[in-house]
This record gives structure tokens, C-alpha cells and sequence, in this order.
């Protein structure tokens, strides 16, 4: 496992169809060359172009931050062939530690056909056991209908509407909030 003696051990998840593992430096090259300006435009902090040295500074972040127990980032490989699609995480919140906030992206030949769905079904329940956390909040831009029907199918629900700085693209942006909790999830 690429975190060694982490406070969270964590084997890969497994779907029908795909595969979350912990990001792993070697996944650098894939991320650059997913994150094009149609995926980059719905994400607060990966800008397009993003080079395989932003990858590796973002994956070595993430990589320290599982390590404190405090995240779990996973790349979602496609089963069938081991190519990476996108990236998948969640991440205490520091200013609630209750609560984990929810982050996703597939590369643009892999939308529409209900991956990413599949991967929260399983991240979740993982998430609330190795994070103990009381809830999961997801955020996107009012106009991202896609990823707002992905947290819809994936059983979260709208909490409210906020105002979030994007650094990739240096403004502030609007967007909706949604959530999932422990007894959601169980009743879902």
C-alpha cells in the first residue's frame, strides 16, 4: 500500500465495474492528461492545463493528509484495464472536524456513463467508518448539472447555497451544497 504505516490501512474498493485505490504518484501523468479545460471548468482548485509537477505536489499533499488520518484521495481505475479515469476523495474539514467534504472528477471520456455514481456508493460507507465523521458535503457551481445529479443519485441532499473562491480561476463562484449522513446512507 502506497502509505506504509498510515493511521488508515485501506485496501483498494471494488465495483462491478471500476476500482478506487489510493492516489499514487505514478497516477501524475493520467491526472495531467485528464484534467483538460471541459473537466477544469467545474473544479475550484485543478486548472487546466495542469502539468504532471502540479499533479505530483497535489498527490504527495494528499498522500501526507491520509496519512494523519485526515483524508482518504483515491484514483478510480477502470477494472477491465487498469486506466485511470478521474479522482475521488474526501477530507475532514478543518474548521468542523464532524464533517468531510466530498471531492470528484472523471476525464471527459468517461462522463454520462454512471462511474461516478458507482464509486460513491462505496466511498461513502467508507468514508463515515475510517473518518467517523457525522456527515459528507458536496459542493458544485449552480450550472454544473451533471455533478449535481451525481450527488442526487448518489443519495445527498440539498443543504443550502454558498459563495466558494476558486483559486484555479481567481473569483468567487455560486454554488449548491448537498449532503449525506450515517442514516441517510442506511435508508438509502
Amino acid at each position: 500500500m502506497v502509505f506504509g504505516v498510515s493511521k488508515i490501512n485501506l485496501c483498494p474498493i471494488y465495483t462491478d465495474r471500476l476500482v478506487l485505490r489510493c492516489a499514487e504518484l505514478s497516477d501524475a501523468d493520467a491526472y495531467a492528461r485528464l484534467m483538460t479545460p471541459d473537466v477544469s471548468q467545474w473544479l475550484a482548485s485543478w486548472a487546466s492545463p495542469y502539468s504532471p509537477e502540479m499533479a505530483l505536489d497535489r498527490i504527495s499533499h494528499l498522500q501526507s493528509t491520509a496519512m494523519a488520518g485526515r483524508a482518504l484521495p483515491f484514483s478510480i481505475l477502470r477494472q477491465a484495464d487498469d486506466t485511470v479515469m478521474g479522482f475521488v476523495s474526501l477530507e475532514r474539514s478543518t474548521a468542523d472536524t464532524r464533517r468531510a467534504a466530498l471531492s470528484f472528477w472523471l476525464g471527459a471520456a468517461f462522463h454520462g456513463q454512471g462511474y461516478m455514481p458507482e464509486a460513491l456508493a462505496q466511498l461513502f460507507p467508507t468514508g463515515f467508518k475510517h473518518l467517523d465523521v457525522d456527515a459528507i458535503e458536496g459542493g458544485a457551481q449552480n450550472d454544473n448539472a451533471a455533478s449535481i445529479a451525481v450527488m442526487r443519485a448518489s443519495g445527498m441532499t440539498y443543504v443550502g447555497a454558498r459563495i466558494v473562491f476558486a483559486p484555479s480561476r481567481q473569483r468567487e463562484e455560486a454554488c449548491a451544497f448537498y449532503e449525506i449522513t450515517p442514516m441517510q446512507l442506511a435508508g438509502a
